[in-house]
């Protein structure tokens, strides 16, 4: 029984660690005739040409007999055909590359709609590396498994072209053919796992490239500038060493291919000249016409081994860069295990748990939470994403949460785009009234004048470069507001902004949340901040909680 128990679990998690594979992304639906039509014309295209080479021998003897006639309603079918199979190759090739485009735009729309679900995303660098390399490698499995499945038409026809003129034949050609299948699946294997470590190296790098990408103002200021790009060029120098290794197999495999079906070829003609001598002359067991169907099908035949390793080469690839959409999935999965164990923090005063709940029991009555972390000993940072994680865990839609950062993003766009980077509609007034709620009106007008027509096509800058602290939160906090989440978690929301203008913006939210108005949507606002402010607030609502 033990032994049957680790056997189970060792299959489960052979199961995690290789998900079965999928050209479809989760939750999008496509016609089935998108992939049905390019295997279908494939196949005909196949068997088609499979056939060409008996089609000329026919010609040939058709030729040598006298009957020219014939032989030339045949050339006229050979050329009807090549005009049939160019425009069925047509039709097939373009629903299966516009398929293709299909599947790439869909798995980068799922893989980066797992991103802001996830509270451990993981490293920026391989999230990138995840949604623009990865979803490309999945999409294109398609045209090779096309390729790949036609190709037993090919082989079949081609074996019983064989057979007609001698089973021998037929037995050396397919025979061959199914060897160097059997050892190319071998290799692929191989190439599999050196295309994972190859993949590893690739999101290590592309992270070193993002880190500079994204804190180039901040390398400049430290005079970091060689240390990172030394960091840079070591990772860059393990994915060519990665590549390589990776190139190395794959060259053997080729070689193999062209080793195994030369042998294949070379036997397999020999046995077609088999023969005797008569009168000096060599004369061949088989027809010397249908020694063009020989050739003709063998070089036909290596077609599908060519289809077959491209297939697997691509696939392997695939699969591994399926396993990393997989483990992008993974961790977008929610979890309680942040605040089951939130309360057994070393450096808090009181269970977390318990203090959480009295804060929904006050934001029930006063709509507006003021939190100084430092009473239970943690940063704002770990206080709001404990308190966000209890929250979820302790709602009915973990999607009304929104946690705003203590150093928020600012993108690069217009005003306008900046407001409206989340979901929600809005109208002319409601931004307006965003920039009055938050008193960033005045940078409203500094951006770009008095004009509104102006001010909300004014450019910022990426991260906000020409902004100050200040007016990145205050914008930062209008764009939270926007969203119209019912619970909002501020971290540090206005530490950067002067004590007049946090006083206003404080007053504004504690008399509009959750009135009728713009923020009428919010039901329950945390600010955990470590400011003068905050602290007095905190003070004046336990005074009059005691009285």
């Amino acid at each position: 029984m033990p032994s049957k128990k680790i056997s189970e679990q060792n299959s489960l998690q052979n199961a995690e660690d290789n998900p079965r594979f999928s050209l479809i992304p989760p939750g999008f639906r496509y016609p089935k005739w998108r992939f049905i039509l390019p295997f279908i014309t494939e196949t005909i295209s196949g068997t088609a040409l499979v056939f060409m080479p008996a089609l000329v021998a026919r010609i040939i003897e058709l030729f040598t007999i006298g009957d020219v006639q014939q032989a030339w309603i045949d050339i006229t079918g050979l050329c009807l055909l090549v005009l049939f199979l160019s425009l069925n190759e047509k039709i097939g090739w373009g629903t299966c590359f516009r398929t293709i485009v299909m599947l790439e735009r869909d798995w980068k729309l799922y893989a980066g709609s797992l991103v802001p679900r996830s509270s451990q995303a993981g490293d920026p660098g391989a999230i990138v590396a995840v949604i623009n390399k990865d979803t490309r490698n999945v999409a294109n499995t398609l045209q090779p498994l096309n390729q790949a499945f036609s190709s037993f038409a090919i082989a079949f026809f081609g074996t019983i072209q064989l057979w007609l003129l001698s089973p021998l034949l037929a037995v050396s050609g397919l025979g061959g053919m199914i060897l160097t299948i059997v050892l190319l699946t071998r290799i692929s294997k191989i190439l599999e796992q050196r295309a994972e470590i190859f993949r590893d190296k690739i999101g290590i790098s592309t992270s070193k490239a993002s880190d500079i990408a994204t804190s180039i103002r901040t390398i400049v200021g430290l005079g970091a500038g060689q240390t990172m790009l030394g960091r840079y060029r070591t990772s860059a120098l393990d994915v060519r060493k990665a590549q390589l290794a990776y190139e190395r197999v794959h060259s053997w495999q080729g070689a193999a291919r062209v080793f195994l079906i030369g042998c294949t070829t070379t036997v397999t003609i020999a046995l077609a000249l088999r023969g005797h001598t008569l009168n000096g002359a060599w004369i061949t067991s088989i027809d010397p016409s249908h020694l063009v169907t020989v050739s003709g099908v063998l070089a036909m035949m290596v077609g599908p081994i060519w289809a077959v390793e491209m297939f697997l080469l691509i696939y392997r690839d695939a699969k591994v860069a399926h396993r990393r959409i997989v483990g992008l999935e993974k961790r977008s999965e929610p979890t309680a295990s942040l605040a089951s164990q939130s309360h057994e923090h070393a450096g808090s005063s009181q269970p977390l748990p318990a203090s959480f709940a009295q804060l929904r029991l006050n934001a029930e009555t006063r709509r507006v939470v003021y939190i100084n972390p430092r009473s239970v000993g943690l940063t704002a940072q770990e206080y709001a994403e404990t308190l966000v994680e209890y929250l979820r865990v302790n709602s009915d839609n973990r999607e009304e949460i929104l946690l705003s950062e203590p150093n928020p993003m600012i993108f690069a766009g217009t005003l306008e785009d900046h407001l409206t980077s989340g979901p929600p509609a809005l109208t002319i007034d409601e931004r307006e009234e965003y920039l009055k709620l938050t008193d960033s009106l005045e940078i409203a007008h500094r951006l770009g004048g008095e004009n509104p027509t102006d001010y909300w096509l004014a450019e910022i800058s990426a991260e906000g470069t020409n902004l100050s602290g200040g007016q990145r939160q205050r914008l930062a906090l209008a764009r939270a507001y926007a969203q119209k989440k019912p619970v909002l978690v501020l971290t540090e929301p206005v530490n950067s902004v002067d004590e007049p203008s946090q006083q206003f913006i404080f007053n504004q939210l504690e008399k509009y949340a959750g009135n009728p108005g713009v923020l009428e949507h919010l039901r329950e606002v945390y600010i955990i901040s470590t400011t003068m402010e905050v602290d007095r607030r905190i003070a004046r609502a336990n005074q009059r909680q005691g009285e």
